[in-house]
């Protein structure tokens, strides 16, 4: 006779978090409404396949790699997620609501949208083949891998886009298709697109300030994410790595560099403020502002708290100037793209002509 026990799913939220919490993985077919992940908690590698997970919340926490196959997700909640590798395939998502969250590398096909909600979300490598996209909205989203999925039916039915996820979604080939089936009138989907293509270089970066980001070697990765985020924005920057010229005295670059752009984006961390280069840029951006009368150049965004709290150059003045200013928080934004996306906004208010 086998002493195997026998699997059952969890009946009840609290539950499913009690057996994780000891190491279980495994919940298919688990009834669990109302589960929460709050706070910078999170769910990993859990197959919840044909569970019942309704009114399921997601707040500042995040789901990775995550079996939601055939799952009732009606209500489905999210502010300030992180959805990463999950599998929604076939799910129900009535009527659910992502908000400020980045949804990436999940597999949508065949999932039901109807009536959902996503503003500022983005789909970053996702599939959505087949997404039943009825009564949809899409605000302020990139929606690009919705845009070149195919589709079985001719229509997506009744489905609203706002302009900010035309131009987020501007680089797809198949966006104004997409807008046609949403049953958008010609007319529009053509004017539409045309406005979002002319903002591209043409007008969009008319609106915002140049920059000059100043880093050092060890913040490189970070300054490049950076970099490719305002250039999307419309916002000109210079970047050391695609804009230096070969033979040009490093100094004079500097130099030019600090004295043509708008602001000096000034990254601060333990790696980059003690580096000669940066210390000499930030000393060039000051005798700027001086020169300008009380010009408002450099600004200081951190990575980590050392320009607030263990920074002391030998000119002690320099940690004072920056400290006297309103720095802007990057801190934990390389590991997370829903509060890189945060912190970006508030930057790009701060550029705005």
């Amino acid at each position: 006779m086998s002493t195997a026990k026998r699997y059952m799913p969890p009946q009840s939220a609290k539950e499913l978090l009690d057996r994780y919490a000891h190491g279980e993985r495994y919940f298919v077919g688990a009834k669990a409404d109302g589960l929460a992940i709050l706070g910078g908690d999170s769910l990993s590698g859990v197959n919840l396949s044909r569970a019942s997970v309704r009114d399921m919340g997601v707040g500042e926490g995040s789901l990775l790699n995550v079996s939601f196959r055939g799952a009732d997700l009606t209500g489905f909640g999210t502010y300030d997620a992180e959805i990463v590798a999950c599998d929604f395939r076939s799910a129900n998502l009535d009527a659910c609501d992502v908000t400020y969250s980045a949804v990436a590398r999940c597999r949508l096909e065949k999932a039901n949208l109807f009536m959902s909600r996503f503003l500022n979300v983005s789909f970053d490598g996702s599939r959505c083949f087949g997404a039943k996209l009825s009564n949809a909205s899409f605000i302020d989203c990139d929606i690009r891998p919705f845009c070149d999925a195919e589709y079985p039916d001719s229509r997506i039915i009744w489905v609203h886009v706002d302009y900010r996820t035309i131009v987020r979604s501007i680089l797809s080939p198949n966006l104004k298709d997409f807008l046609r089936r949403t049953e958008m009138p010609d007319v529009f989907v053509e004017y539409m697109v045309d406005s979002a293509h002319s903002l591209d270089e043409k007008q969009l970066f008319k609106l915002m300030m140049t920059t000059f980001i100043s880093y050092g070697a060890p913040d490189e990765g970070f300054a490049r994410n950076l970099y490719e985020a305002l250039h999307r924005n419309g916002v000109k920057s210079f970047f050391f790595p695609a804009h230096a010229k070969p033979g040009v005295k490093l100094r004079r670059l500097m130099h030019e560099g600090i004295n043509q752009y708008d602001r000096v984006i000034l990254i601060c961390s333990r790696s980059s403020l003690d580096r000669p280069g940066v210390l000499n840029e930030i000393q060039e951006a000051l005798s700027r502002e001086s020169r300008s009368g009380g010009l408002e150049l450099l600004v200081p965004i951190r990575l980590d708290d050392y320009v607030l709290k263990g920074w002391t150059p030998l000119d002690s003045s320099i940690a004072q100037s920056i400290r006297d200013r309103v720095v802007a928080d990057f801190e934990g934004t390389e590991k997370s793209p829903v509060k890189f996306e945060r912190a970006l906004h508030r930057l790009l208010a701060a550029l705005k002509k």
